[in-house]
């Protein structure tokens, strides 16, 4: 019964998003847009200064953000967030998503077991079972032996590589006003080459974008 629960619900948001996307739609224009509008929010202090989201949040790495801890403006951030995410995982143009995608590359993102359906709306994914490995240094925070679940989806890159880029603000951005995690671990691979070898241009967001990414987009040459 539980799982026909669940099952609804992802139907519904998945469903909700689809009908979003295809309204608005999604090229390459409109990613880069999107990406140099949001990257500036990948910061927690900033989302708390600028009122999107509440001081009374509860700390990372404790429980997962609810609409009580996110103000309105927050509240259009993340829709758009999973939006843009799903359009460029599975978008289509069926789906009113125009990417020329060049590659085949895999998302790996780790996250805390009761925490993982915050990625309820994708789909065709793939989900394992994992333990945390990590320590922060000084032994501040550790995910050592916690229950996190592994969710792999394969999607097309474009030539530009700005999907990947676009993926990493997306991770990023829930995980700040969602998930939050002190680290979450996002990874693309190229499917083309040994899944054990990470794709170096995009490599791995620990609570924070790769630092290429955020100097390229400074500097206005994503």
């Amino acid at each position: 019964m539980l799982k026909k629960v669940v099952k609804k619900i992802q139907e519904h948001q998945q469903a909700s998003i689809v009908r979003r996307v295809e309204r608005s739609g999604v090229d390459e224009c409109k990613l880069l847009d999107w990406a140099k509008a949001n990257w500036l929010l990948c910061d927690r202090t900033r989302l708390v200064e600028e009122a999107y989201l509440r001081p009374s949040a509860p700390s990372q790495r404790t429980s997962i953000l609810t609409d009580d801890n996110r103000t309105e403006s927050d509240q259009e951030v993340l829709r758009s967030t999973k939006d843009i995410l799903w359009a460029v995982l599975f978008g289509t143009e069926k789906t009113n998503v125009h990417l020329t995608r060049v590659a085949r590359e895999l998302l790996c993102l780790t996250v805390p077991s009761y925490k993982a359906y915050a990625f309820n709306f994708f789909r065709a994914v793939t989900e394992l079972g994992a333990s945390g490995t990590w320590r922060y240094p000084d032994n501040v925070s550790n995910d050592h032996n916690a229950s996190n679940i592994l969710l792999q989806v394969e999607f097309g890159e474009t030539e530009s590589n700005l999907i990947g880029d676009v993926i990493m603000v997306c991770t990023h951005l829930i995980n700040l006003l969602e998930v939050n995690e002190q680290v979450l671990y996002a990874r693309c691979i190229s499917v083309e080459q040994n899944l054990e070898e990470l794709n170096t241009h995009h490599g791995v967001m620990q609570a924070g974008i790769a630092e290429d990414w955020i100097n390229e987009v400074g500097s206005g040459n994503l």
